[in-house]
């Protein structure tokens, strides 16, 4: 429990700051004022306290991108990529950082972060330097979730380049783990034309810029956006699938085969960009392997609560990406769910799929709802039918994209069952997309946020076998406990409960 609370304090003084530590402080005092064994308790309180006061310290807001003076006089920009581009048919869409700029008949030194969407030749890649050509615009003329988009991205000038050159190639150890996941992306393309080889190379890489805005559309409505997004699920899968490998050889225990394996994961987090869910995933797996290494039974509620908090720790801003808000949630959800779930036969497992995917559902919504208004009704359904096919395309493709680097022709035989699975969940998208939906703009009101957040917490606690353990166990439990006891429960609460109002 200490763990888990270390990694609570520090992500709530990363997300609001000083009131966290007042909350955690309260809370501390709170539960050594009930009980009886101090001098044992007050090490882990303190630390606890030192949690939230480093999250106050490290934590950082990310900054409001800056509107550049040169914006609505420049005719050219010149700088460096520093994002992996993302290829979307004829175009590529690419971040870069201004060196310069050309305003007149002359080149002037600049800054500023640009959101380019530019000719898919020359091919560029993660560090390259550019000279892009087009009229530049303000990130302030665009909508609000337009505007929320580009701030993600850190951008606040957005650019449609009418031309594109390569000034010169760029290098770092950045550079090589794009050039190998672009790779990849190719031969699913080349070999599965159309929105099919797009969602393989979503499903392995997470570029799925390459779909026809249609179906991103289709792929919104039903809220199966996250399957092309690289996530915790890729990293357990491979997970799954070195276990069974390492167990069919008589390996899975032994040290080599585990090194090999945690290789593997990061090195499939290098090829996909280093994004917030996969660092965390990967995090989570190497605790796992070390713990059973260890001969310890893996925490994965605790393992998923001080992965973030360590990725926040490396990276602040990480905090406020949307990606990694809903990955924190959706798997906290499941770890709190799926180990109570013990399905038999086959109405046992729908019954647990059904579960683990609502509680995900659930645990999203406060993150969603403000962003972009009540979910679709048909995503719980969705998700159900698609997640067993994604499982097995991800596999088929990932290992099909490895054999196409090879020889194109095995690659294009090992990708036609992966291609089949890419056209049965396309098909389930096109038909559910179609079927009436509910939807409302968002906007929610500071109660409305807060209400949401605490029936997300009840619903998923009630989901949770543990959960529902604690919910039995506390009319018993408040008849037996001293006057001291109820304080502490009511402090703790109240203190989790203003970090709750704060932050929303």
């Amino acid at each position: 429990m200490t763990g888990v609370g270390l990694a609570l304090a520090f992500l709530a003084g990363a997300t609001v700051g000083w009131p966290a530590c007042v909350a955690v402080a309260c809370g501390g005092v709170a539960l050594l004022a009930a009980t009886d064994s101090r001098r044992r308790s007050l090490a882990p309180v303190i630390l606890v306290g030192l949690g939230g006061l480093a999250g106050a310290l490290r934590g950082t807001p990310p900054p409001e991108p800056v509107v550049p003076s040169w914006v609505d006089a420049a005719t050219s920009v010149q700088g460096r990529v520093v994002a992996a581009p993302a290829a979307t048919g004829r175009f590529r869409r690419l971040v870069v950082q201004t060196t310069s700029v050309r305003i007149g008949d002359g080149w002037q030194p600049a800054t500023g972060a640009v959101c380019v969407t530019a000719p898919a030749y020359p091919e560029t890649e993660l560090g390259d330097e550019v000279r892009l050509g087009g009229r530049p615009e303000s990130a302030r003329d665009g909508s609000s979730g337009y505007r929320a988009s580009l701030r993600a991205r850190g951008c606040g000038v957005t650019l449609f380049a009418e031309w594109a050159s390569v000034e010169a190639t760029g290098g770092g150890w950045r550079r090589w783990p794009a050039v190998a996941g672009r790779s990849l992306g190719g031969v699913l393309q080349r070999a599965v034309p159309g929105d099919a080889g797009a969602l393989l190379t979503g499903l392995v890489t997470g570029d799925d810029a390459a779909l026809s805005p249609e179906r991103q559309e289709r792929f919104r409505l039903t809220g199966t956006t996250h399957l092309t997004a690289v996530s915790g699920a890729n990293v357990a899968l491979l997970l799954t699938i070195a276990a069974t490998a390492g167990h069919a050889v008589g390996t899975r225990r032994r040290l080599p085969w585990q090194v090999a394996t945690i290789g593997v994961v990061w090195a499939y987090a290098l090829v996909t960009g280093l994004g917030a869910p996969v660092i965390r995933a990967a995090l989570v797996a190497t605790g796992a392997l070390l713990a059973s290494r260890a001969g310890r039974r893996p925490d994965h509620v605790t393992l998923v609560l001080l992965a973030g908090a360590v990725s926040v720790a490396a990276v602040p801003t990480m905090l406020w990406s949307v990606s990694f808000q809903l990955s924190m949630a959706s798997s906290l959800a499941l770890a709190l769910v799926v180990p109570s779930l013990r399905p038999v036969r086959g109405p046992g497992w729908l019954r647990a799929a059904l579960l683990a995917t609502a509680a995900a559902q659930v645990a999203t919504l406060p993150i969603l709802l403000p962003i972009s208004g009540t979910p679709s009704l048909i995503a719980t359904p969705a998700n159900l039918v698609v997640g067993p096919i994604v499982e097995v395309a991800f596999p088929l493709a990932a290992l099909g994209a490895l054999l196409g680097l090879v020889w194109a022709p095995l690659g294009e035989l090992a990708l036609f069952p992966a291609e089949r699975c890419a056209a049965a969940i396309l098909a389930v998208v096109d038909v559910l997309a179609g079927l009436p939906l509910s939807e409302q703009t968002g906007g929610l009101s500071r109660a409305s946020s807060v209400a949401v957040w605490t029936a997300a917490a009840v619903a998923v606690t009630g989901l949770s076998g543990e959960g529902r353990l604690w919910a039995r166990r506390l009319p018993t439990a408040l008849r037996t406990t001293t006057a001291a006891e109820r304080i502490a429960w009511v402090g703790a609460a109240g203190s989790a409960f203003l970090v709750v109002v704060v932050a929303t």
